[in-house]
């Protein structure tokens, strides 16, 4: 199965402004970055992907993801769901199967956590979900075909997604590792997730 990632990016400018105080705007956005190759690192190693594309309307998140070797998509829209649209379309133009819409602030994420999600990908149409820690948020979402599922990010995004996957009768897994779960939202997630990792 030809599996896309699609990882969307915010601009810099306005990226992790919940980190504000105690973070400048220039430390926020090398954070923001720090975590973005990570992510894509992770994506990388895992093996169980065809392709994997950043979607970002900020030119320095492009350039980084091009220097790490992957697709850069310049968003046109505003907004993090339109972003993955976006992403969406050009993946199945590209002959994606299934795509995995993964966020850029997971910085314990683990090769083994993007192909455990693969590996409980039912058999198609079908989806797993991915909470984050609050189990209120959806950190990762895998979907085959890769238009089985609107994407519905925002505030409890977690119901929103498991609602849309029942009412369409979709087969589906739930996968929690402290990689996925573990995104970057407050000064006291930078303290746990990123100073203890390094």
């Amino acid at each position: 199965m030809r599996i896309h990632a699609l990882i969307p990016v915010k601009g810099l400018t306005g990226a992790k402004s919940r980190l504000t105080p105690p973070f400048s705007g220039d430390e926020r956005a090398a954070l923001t970055l720090a975590m973005l190759r990570h992510v894509v690192a992770a994506a990388q190693a895992s093996g169980v992907l065809d392709r994997i594309t950043v979607v970002s309307p900020d030119v320095t998140v492009l350039d980084c993801a091009e220097a790490l070797g992957v697709a850069a998509l310049r968003q046109r829209t505003i907004g993090l769901n339109p972003a993955l649209d976006e992403a969406r379309a050009e993946a199945l133009v590209q002959g994606a199967e299934a795509v995995l819409a993964l966020h850029a602030d997971l910085p314990q994420l683990d090769p083994a956590d993007i192909a455990l999600m693969v590996s409980l990908l039912p058999p198609p149409p079908s989806a797993v979900l991915a909470p984050d820690y609050t189990g209120s948020g959806t950190n990762a979402l895998l979907i085959a075909p890769a238009d089985a599922l609107p994407f519905l990010f925002g505030p409890d995004s977690f119901a929103r997604h498991r609602a849309a996957i029942e009412r369409r009768n979709l087969p589906h897994m739930v996968a929690s590792t402290p990689g996925i779960a573990g995104d970057v939202d407050t000064p006291d997630d930078v303290r746990e997730r990123v100073v203890s990792s390094q």
